[in-house]
C-alpha cells in the first residue's frame, strides 16, 4: 500500500509539474538579417514602418491603414548583403511592383 501512495505522489507530482511547461517561453534563434518595410499612400508619400532589427527587436512607426505601395529592405546582419523590393497593393494583395512611386505622382 505504501508503495501504491509513493507512486500516486509522484504521478500526481509529474502531473502538476508539466501543466507549468507552457509558462516556460520557448529559445529562439536571433533572425539572420534585418528587415525594413516602409509603406507609402498612393501618392508615394510615407505613411508607416515597420523594423525588425537583427537583435529580435521589432520598431513599428506610423501605419500601414490605406498603403498603396511596400518597399521592404532586406540586410543580412553581417552587412554582406543587401535586396530591396518594392510591392503594389491589388485590391486584395501584395503583388510584385513594375515600377515603384514617384512622390506626388498620384496612381489613386
Amino acid at each position: 500500500m505504501m508503495k501504491a501512495r509513493v507512486y500516486a505522489f509522484l504521478f500526481v507530482l509529474v502531473l502538476v509539474g508539466s501543466s507549468f511547461a507552457p509558462l516556460v517561453p520557448a529559445a529562439r534563434a536571433l533572425p539572420t538579417s534585418s528587415i525594413d518595410t516602409e509603406y507609402y499612400d498612393c501618392c508615394g508619400y510615407w505613411i508607416g514602418e515597420k523594423i525588425l532589427d537583427c537583435s529580435g527587436g521589432t520598431t513599428n512607426l506610423g501605419t500601414t491603414a490605406g498603403a498603396h505601395w511596400r518597399h521592404i529592405t532586406v540586410t543580412k546582419c553581417d552587412g554582406s548583403e543587401q535586396e530591396e523590393f518594392w510591392d503594389v497593393w491589388n485590391g486584395s494583395a501584395w503583388v510584385t511592383a513594375t515600377s515603384y512611386p514617384v512622390p506626388g505622382n498620384c496612381v489613386c
